[in-house]
């Protein structure tokens, strides 16, 4: 697979599927408590580039129709000009899928990490973009205990530390990045298979999404949420 041109952005394919629904009504359905919120992911990978698809499916028990349901989108990449924030309303299918044509780096492996966010549900995933020369294969599953989601409470005093138990992978974890970066209110590190999550200003209302990511090759990635 061959792609023209020395200069390639992003192509972002929107896959609204329009399924025609009867009751319920429309728009948001406030804080989006009831909801279910996922992020499915696929890869193919040619000698020069990735092509990366993210397919992003909102469902709600309460409503039969979820047209207008707004997903606040988020990309994140060390790969130079792959970093957006964008707004998408839904139709009344809950699907909306975006392909990214993103280029491979001679020299060293990069990411590109998605967040979806509506109301108070979460949902992110990740591609490793395998530098160029390198075969591809799947990568390792990392896990997070007790959840891969961290919260912290307007009334949590400066300092508070919140921590999780990463497994699976090589046993060896750093952290790649954080979205946004920097992140002055939220850190993160890593000791063994612990990180440890601190909040460092009395900030409320944001969210940090952390990549973490082990020493296999291809490299094992998992993401955690932080809200604060």
């Amino acid at each position: 697979m061959r792609y023209a041109g020395t200069m390639i952005k992003a192509m972002v394919t929107l896959l609204l599927l329009f399924v025609a629904g009867c009751g319920g009504s429309g728009g948001s359905d406030g804080n989006n408590k009831n909801g279910g919120l996922t992020i499915a992911k696929s890869q193919v990978d040619d000698s020069t580039y990735t092509q990366a698809s993210f397919t992003i499916t909102y469902t709600n028990p309460y409503q039969s129709n979820v047209l207008g349901v707004e997903l606040k989108i988020t990309t994140d990449s060390d790969i130079a000009g792959y970093n957006s924030s964008f707004t998408e309303s839904l139709n009344n299918s809950g699907i909306v899928t975006y392909t990214f044509l993103l280029p491979r780096d001679t020299v060293s492996d990069k990411y590109f990490h998605i967040t979806a966010k509506t109301g108070d549900l979460l949902a992110s995933n990740t591609v490793v973009v395998l530098k160029q020369g390198t075969v591809s294969s799947t990568p390792p599953t990392l896990s997070v205990a007790p959840s891969s989601t961290i919260t912290f409470a307007a009334t949590d005093p400066i300092s508070t530390s919140r921590s999780v138990l990463l497994s699976g992978g090589s046993g060896v974890y750093s952290v790649l990045a954080m979205n946004p970066t920097p992140s002055p209110n939220i850190s993160a590190a890593i000791s063994g298979n612990v990180l440890t999550v601190k909040k460092e200003t009395a900030a409320t209302g944001g969210l940090v999404t952390i990549l973490v990511v082990d020493t296999s090759t291809p490299a094992g990635n998992t993401s955690i949420m932080v809200n604060f």
